[in-house]
């Protein structure tokens, strides 16, 4: 009645955030299987159509976290991750058949999950973009609609970051270069990266926390590599102010 299906767009995603060594195999599994299986269900459900038809559109949505992955998303990075790999393999196997299978990788998204974050939360992410803001969901809606429409017909296989150009002006993270295990420095150094835009001030090794409720707390000095760190993130801040 509506002339078959022609494209698909992959939009479904979770995430169950959380520090790495505390991640439950349920958080994994869930993510995983929902953000990447579920991609690739809804792939193989239509292939044998479009192939039929030699004709196709899908379009996978992965998130900026696949490449620059902050604290406390393994999980989703990982998925993400998953998805642009997913993506160039389907590209290959579809492209004989006229079917162009692309992703796209949003950053930050005004989106009524992101709205449950402080304030100064968002304006740090705006601050971060390149172009000073975040995207509203119109803004990947239209890079969407660019991909599944013919003026994208040789395009396939390829993954366009909608960031605002957040993911090219992180600076570098400098490698540890003790053989006995990671430095306290290099630790600092990585923690401040990737709480900063929680709101987390640091202060040599002492970071200074604001909690969603407004009150502060001092995290421990940083004595003894990633021990520390745990007990720095273990109380449940991240998690409960983790950025999509």
């Amino acid at each position: 009645e509506l002339g078959g299906l022609h494209i698909l767009v992959n939009n479904a995603g979770i995430a169950m955030d959380g520090a790495l060594w505390r991640m439950t195999d349920r958080a994994w599994k869930e993510v995983l299987e929902t953000n990447v299986t579920g991609t690739f269900q809804c792939i193989r459900a239509v292939s044998q159509g479009f192939r039929e038809q030699q004709y196709g559109k899908i379009v996978n949505v992965s998130a900026h976290q696949a490449e620059r992955p902050g604290f406390g998303v393994a999980n989703y990075a990982a998925s993400k991750a998953g998805v642009i790999g997913l993506t160039r393999a389907a590209a290959v196997e579809l492209g004989p058949s006229n079917v162009n299978v692309n992703a796209v990788a949003p950053g930050f998204i005004r989106t009524e999950r992101m709205m449950m974050l402080p304030r100064e939360v968002i304006e740090r992410a705006q601050k971060h973009s390149v172009l000073g803001r975040v995207a509203e969901p119109e803004d990947v809606a239209h890079v969407i609609t660019f991909l599944c429409s013919d003026e994208a017909r040789h395009i396939t296989g390829q993954t366009l970051v909608v960031d605002g150009g957040l993911s090219i002006v992180a600076p570098p993270l400098p490698a540890p270069d003790d053989k006995s295990g990671v430095k306290i420095d290099y630790v600092a150094k990585r923690l401040a990266v990737a709480l900063a835009p929680l709101g987390f001030k640091r202060k040599g090794r002492l970071f200074q926390l604001e909690t969603l409720t407004g009150k502060s707390h001092e995290a421990p000095r940083l004595s003894s590599g990633m021990a520390e760190l745990d007990r720095v993130t273990g109380g449940g801040f991240v998690r409960g102010s983790v950025l999509l």
